[in-house]
């Protein structure tokens, strides 16, 4: 049984209701008559749970309740507003997309021969038929009506009617309606609203059944896809702006990265990973010999490798060849042999070329110190294809003994370079060799390029956020276009007694597959770009061997940002949009 008990409700200034007080039964047909204005609408708002602004108290089976909290509840709307991206079948079942229920399928009042045509195709007696459809469909406790009949002819009307009143055996069915005759024929009590007083009386009745309520997810996924599929054009708007917003980023952090590893790929040919730097006037042989040891290269003092030349009288630039011989040891050899004496070297494929690719060749290499440039004869007995950027190969501490031969006196040396594979311990070097200061090679050439790459990496970052910022905006400028587009949809949604919840996992399952679908498509985009731009811009108008790379770790990052960025906006925006007054939005026309 349900009670009110003073019931008032104001519009601004405005009186519409006053100290209602009426208990109503369990079952029963009951019509509301009353002028335009009177309050009806009002009350049934109220009684569905649709206008919580109201003063005085609703009492259920004896509890201070809400009555849609105890009872299932279908309000019949006086616009009978319906879905107009939605079917007509799935306006009827509407209700089991917030709910986990499945009733029997229902076609009253003749629906079935437009049960196929779309909802704006409709007049407003048909859309009137889907609207009572519904409102049927789910076995509510309570129908409430408002303005049932208003577009049907007399016959519908009559037939109307005549099935509510006959639901109302054992369930309680409220008519609000003009037609006094039609409410007087059907309806055993009859209740009149004159300037916010509740006029007449109701008989007691027995007690009837009540169902059971419940709610879930269900059949969310068929209503998502009606969404998509009904606002396709706000979808694909939305897609393109994360699109460019996205392929803006990926495409920064892929230049940046690739950039970075370049330069690093670039020092490591210069200054090997596998290498460690000393600094000595003297260096002991027993560190050629230790384990794991495979190059000792040392640095003359005051001393300058000018090139390699045929000419044996003297040095002539124009005849030399610069060359590069800060060596490390040759691994492989790949064409001729390994040196067999401090005057037979290996030379790069670069310079094998530029040499006339000649083995067993004699050559001079010419030396500067002080004032003098002298050349001492060596063999070019193999050719390494291991790296570019190094282009002699002496035996070990063979540079120094060619310059001895040249100059005819004893090399001061300062630094030197270890070349080891692993397995080799450090830790153990510096115990036996605490004068050599051991250092690793290229680590803070690394740390100077890492760190300028991170200045870079910060400002492209800056100029992107203006990006995201833009698009942060748009964002939140199309979803609050969206929800207000969807308003009356939301406001039917709240009238199926949908939870704010449930229209927050809709709305988010519509923008982040639009966001997760435009990442995708930016990331095979920029995919499909990075591969012709290596093998057919970079070849044609760069000449470099540089090419463009997938950073994985730093996109994965980038996206998982996004998204959070994307969640959180969202969140906020469905937040403040979904706190609708549901009864002004009904009202609107």
């Amino acid at each position: 049984m349900i009670e009110l008990r003073d019931i008032y409700k104001i519009y601004g200034h405005e009186l519409v209701l006053e100290n209602i007080s009426i208990t109503l039964p369990e079952t029963g047909m009951i019509g509301l008559l009353g002028k335009s204005g009177s309050g009806k609408s009002t009350l049934l708002y109220i009684l569905a749970g649709l206008d919580l602004k109201h003063g005085g108290k609703i009492f259920v089976d004896g509890e201070l309740s809400l009555i849609k909290d105890k009872k299932r509840i279908a309000i019949m709307l006086q616009r009978h507003e319906l879905v107009s991206w939605l079917s007509v079948h799935h306006n009827i079942r509407l209700y089991d997309d917030f709910h986990s229920s499945l009733f029997p399928s229902l076609s009253l009042f003749h629906i079935s021969s437009y049960m196929h045509s779309a909802i704006p195709l409709l007049s407003l007696g048909q859309r009137q038929r889907i609207a009572l459809n519904r409102s049927f469909y789910y076995q509510p406790d309570i129908i409430l009506c408002d303005e049932p009949t208003a577009s049907l002819d007399h016959q519908c009307a009559q037939e109307v009617m005549y099935t509510l009143k006959e639901y109302a055996k054992e369930h309680l069915v409220l008519v609000a309606s003009h037609d006094e005759e039609l409410i007087h024929e059907y309806c055993t009590d009859v209740l009149t609203l004159e300037d916010g007083h509740l006029e007449g009386h109701i008989k007691k009745r027995n007690k009837g059944k009540s169902t059971a309520f419940h709610h879930d997810y269900k059949r969310f996924f068929v209503l998502f896809l009606s969404l998509l599929k009904g606002h396709l054009s706000s979808y694909v708007r939305l897609s393109f702006v994360f699109f460019v917003t996205m392929c803006m980023l990926m495409a920064c952090v892929n230049m940046t990265c690739s950039f970075r590893k370049e330069v690093q790929s670039y020092l490591h040919e210069l200054l090997p990973r596998d290498a460690l730097s000393f600094r000595c006037t003297s260096c002991p042989l027993s560190l050629d010999k230790e384990k794991y040891v495979s190059q000792v290269f040392l640095y003359p003092e005051d001393y300058e490798l000018l090139g390699i030349s045929l000419n044996p009288q003297r040095f002539n630039q124009r005849e030399c060849i610069e060359v590069m011989d800060e060596s490390q040891g040759v691994k492989r050899v790949s064409l001729g042999r390994y040196a067999r004496n401090d005057n037979e070297i290996i030379v790069s494929r670069t310079l094998f070329n530029r040499l006339g690719r000649q083995l067993n060749r004699s050559y001079y290499l010419y030396y500067h110190h002080g004032r003098k440039a002298k050349g001492v004869k060596v063999k070019v007995v193999g050719v390494s294809f291991e790296n570019k950027k190094i282009e002699i190969y002496y035996r070990r501490r063979g540079n120094l003994t060619l310059i001895e031969q040249c100059f005819h006196h004893k090399v001061n040396y300062r630094y030197g370079i270890l070349y080891y594979t692993r397995g080799l311990s450090l830790s153990y070097l510096i115990r036996k060799y605490p004068e050599l200061h051991f250092k690793k090679v290229g680590k803070k050439s690394e740390d100077q390029v890492s760190q300028f790459f991170n200045k870079i990496e910060a400002v492209l970052f800056l100029f992107a956020s203006l990006a995201i910022v833009s698009t942060i905006f748009f964002m939140c400028a199309n979803i609050d276009e969206l929800i207000y587009k969807m308003r009356k949809d939301i406001a039917l949604f709240y009238c199926l007694y949908a939870k704010k919840g449930q229209l927050f996992v809709l709305y988010y399952m519509f923008v982040l597959s639009c966001f997760l679908f435009s990442s995708l498509l930016s990331f095979l985009c920029i995919n499909y770009l990075m591969i012709f731009i290596n093998k057919e811009v970079i070849p044609t108008f760069i000449n470099a061997r540089f090419l463009l790379r997938w950073p994985y770790l730093s996109i994965i990052k980038m996206m998982i940002s996004s998204l959070l960025v994307v969640i959180f906006i969202t969140g906020y925006t469905l937040r403040k949009q979904l706190n609708i007054d549901i009864v002004n939005v009904l009202k609107e026309n």
